[in-house]
């Protein structure tokens, strides 16, 4: 066999793996597991924005005696951030 004719083979079952898996991905239903999986990753995907609101706002809070002021705006802040992050996810 000539090095054309391997490198051809090479290719062509590359192309016919490639092809076999684009029409799996296609075809199969996510399992049970990924959809948790996936509900898992949203979820922390409102939560993180929302607590890292919350403690920043807090550590405003207490640097300029403000009360809950910056708490409260900041965990609206995060939580807006993260509905808008799981929304764009989800699409």
């Amino acid at each position: 066999m000539s090095n054309k004719d391997k490198k051809k083979n090479f290719l062509d079952t590359i192309s016919r793996k490639r092809k076999m898996h684009e029409l799996s991905e296609k075809e199969s239903e996510p399992s049970f597991w990924s959809g948790i999986a996936r509900l898992g990753i949203v979820g922390w995907m409102v939560v993180l924005p929302t607590l890292l609101g919350a403690f920043s706002g807090r550590f405003l809070d207490k640097k300029f005696d403000q009360g809950i002021f910056w708490t409260l705006t900041f965990i609206m802040v995060g939580l807006a951030v993260g509905c808008y992050n799981a929304w764009r996810c989800m699409k």
